[in-house]
């Protein structure tokens, strides 16, 4: 691949948050039964998921990680931190 190929592409990873209105459980109080505590609905900001995923441009993404890599590799951790990522067969690494 030259280049101008690369130069032309755009590379975005998937960035996954709990999501604030709900505090990741999925429901909340519905709107016009607020003195019902059990009355629930999905949450509309997440679909009832308890998360938002949203794209984010991969140089966005680094620059986020920049301090947790940095610090992973200073403290001598960085192989046994991917290792456990890639391990655990999604890529996530949960501490």
């Amino acid at each position: 691949m030259n280049k101008a190929a690369v130069d032309s592409m755009s590379f975005y990873v998937t960035k996954i948050q709990q999501c604030k209105r709900c505090n990741g459980s999925g429901l909340i109080r519905h709107p016009e039964w607020c003195d019902v505590p059990s009355e629930q609905i999905s949450c509309p900001d997440c679909e009832g998921m308890g998360t938002i995923r949203t794209e984010v441009p991969l140089e966005e993404a680094l620059m986020a990680l920049k301090p947790v890599l940095s610090c992973l590799m200073k403290a001598d951790s960085y192989p046994s931190f991917l290792d456990e990522a890639l391990n655990s067969g999604d890529g996530v690494y949960r501490p």
